[in-house]
């Protein structure tokens, strides 16, 4: 707030992780430590700063055994799957065509722009045209669509736009109309396809790979972990 960067104290950071901790917020704690320490590194490089308050304090909170973090082959094996799906089989637990896990190469792109993009399933899922800005690599998703209420931008990568636009050209060759939607559901093109079709796409590769549990939310923690990883 109104604290200048040079005058943050190791006291005060370690006083704000333990106040976080005590509100049950243990790996919201690890993250706050990693993103200052992050901040000052930066602060540091760029000649503003001479000392990290974060240096020679621990991280405080316990994770959760149960938060999925995917390695970095992992997200290579799956980006591999779900560029060519077909080669995956499974006996059971999986929705199957001729003996091969089936996902639609438009779900696909979408499983693929949640991990890009760090948004959420629903967010991606009802993706609409209207809400992209492809010259200017932004995605404006309003507020009437986010959690909290209020409107957020999103920058596009190159890759992600790429993406988007693959999604489009599929959508468009089997309907007499473009839908409004970058994801429209196969039987009803003024419909986006539901949030669940996200989920049971990952979840059926995921078992053909023989990986373990892995939700559309694991995605969005990954790569929040990702960007705040200690270097």
């Amino acid at each position: 707030r109104s604290l200048r960067v040079e005058e943050l104290t190791g006291a005060a950071v370690k006083k704000l992780l333990r106040a976080t901790v005590a509100k049950g917020l243990a790996t919201t704690s690890n993250h706050i430590r990693a993103q200052i320490r992050q901040m000052y590194n930066f602060a540091i490089a760029e000649g503003r700063v001479q000392f990290n308050p974060v240096t020679g304090i621990p991280a405080l909170g316990e994770e959760k055994p149960r938060e999925r973090i995917m390695s970095d082959a992992e997200i290579v094996k799956l980006w591999r799957a779900l560029d060519d799906p077909s080669g995956l089989t499974r006996e059971t637990g999986v929705r199957r065509e001729n003996g091969r896990v089936y996902v639609s190469e438009s779900v696909a792109i979408a499983v693929k722009v949640l991990l890009l993009t760090l948004q959420r399933r629903g967010e991606v899922a009802q993706m609409m045209r209207s809400e992209l800005d492809l010259e200017n690599a932004v995605w404006t998703i309003p507020g009437a669509r986010t959690k909290n209420g209020r409107a957020h931008v999103v920058p596009l990568a190159p890759s992600v736009i790429t993406l988007l636009k693959r999604a489009m050209e599929i959508a468009d060759e089997w309907t007499d109309e473009p839908s409004p939607f970058v994801f429209p559901s196969r039987w009803k093109a003024e419909a986006a396809i539901t949030p669940e079709a996200i989920s049971r796409a990952m979840r059926d590769v995921r078992i053909a790979l023989n990986m373990p549990s892995l939700t559309p939310h694991d995605l969005r923690r990954i790569g929040a972990s990702n960007m705040v990883r200690e270097r």
